[in-house]
């Protein structure tokens, strides 16, 4: 993706890549170029999509019931949870899917 020119299509290996969303694609471009290329950099946005996954689950804790250290234990909970902490490891828009659906 990032040898390409045309940023709208995701390609792998030359040939369209449209199994998943190209946002986190998108999301890691930025990254890249604001970062340096690494892989750390690349992974920035995951980082970020987690940080609003654990802010989500918080917010809607603490929606559903008013004691805030329950919303900030529920938010603590998300946050070390094996799921987030693997997705938003790996290099895959999975991490953002689960930020949007949270």
């Amino acid at each position: 993706m990032s040898q390409q020119t045309d940023r709208t299509l995701p390609q792998l290996a030359g040939t369209p890549f449209l199994e998943k969303p190209p946002l986190s694609y998108w999301m890691s471009a930025a990254a890249i170029s604001l970062f340096g290329d690494s892989a750390a950099a690349a992974r920035v946005p995951n980082l970020l999509y987690a940080a609003i996954t654990a802010l989500a689950v918080g917010a809607l804790a603490l929606a559903m019931q008013t004691d805030a250290p329950s919303a900030l234990l529920a938010a603590l909970i998300a946050a070390s949870a094996l799921t987030v902490f693997r997705v938003s490891s790996w290099l895959a828009p999975d991490a953002c899917l689960l930020a949007g659906s949270a």
